[in-house]
């Protein structure tokens, strides 16, 4: 999964720089149903705004774009507790939006976030202040759904074994030409095989 990363600028009103230890994500729509209104338009726009409103991501059909990084405070959820408690995300609904495609990506995203977060509280911006959103999911009665979606990324994600760390240069190193006869990455090493190594490596 491809994150851009396009921050808002310090500087601006609507990034207010406060620290803060996310518990929660709160899933939003736009509210933007005009043609364009993809993600990139929206990063364009909270660049550039003198609005006191701003949220962590903005997902459409084909891009992920964060605006915030997770640690720091936006201000989407409506009310101060939101805000500080939740990582903002915005699925866009424009005109010509591959809309399952979108709340894929958006699945995606959340399923990430709460492997590197161990946050498993997903919300609707309509649990903070009653606001109807995100309006596609509620109208459509997909909410639920969604929601399990999330969670089955999620399990899929914590059953993929993480690859050592070490493994790529493993692999360089056999791709070189050394013998190596087992990977034991994680084994110590004595002062003579790493005498020995180095010589091999400078084909002593």
């Amino acid at each position: 999964m491809n994150i851009i990363e396009d921050f808002i600028p310090r500087d601006r009103p609507n990034r207010p720089g406060v620290a803060i230890t996310p518990t929660n994500i709160t899933v939003h729509n736009t509210g933007n149903a005009r043609s364009g209104a993809d993600a990139a338009m929206h990063a364009s726009y909270i660049k550039s705004t003198n609005d006191k409103v701003s949220w962590h991501y903005t997902v459409d059909d084909n891009k992920i774009i964060q605006h915030i990084p997770i640690d720091e405070m936006a201000w989407h959820a409506g009310c101060r507790k939101g805000n500080e408690n939740s990582i903002g995300i915005e699925i866009c609904m424009n005109q010509g939006i591959n809309m399952e495609m979108a709340e894929k990506n958006a699945q995606q995203l959340i399923a990430y976030l709460m492997a590197k977060t161990s946050i498993n509280d997903i919300k609707k911006h309509q649990d903070w202040t009653g606001k109807y959103c995100p309006a596609v999911l509620l109208k459509e009665g997909r909410w639920e759904q969604f929601i399990r979606g999330c969670f089955c990324l999620f399990e899929e994600k914590k059953t993929i074994k993480k690859e050592h760390w070490a493994k790529t240069y493993y692999q360089q190193l056999i791709d070189r030409g050394l013998v190596i006869h087992e990977e034991r990455l994680d084994d110590p090493i004595t002062r003579g095989e790493l005498f020995a190594i180095l010589c091999r490596m400078l084909e002593l």
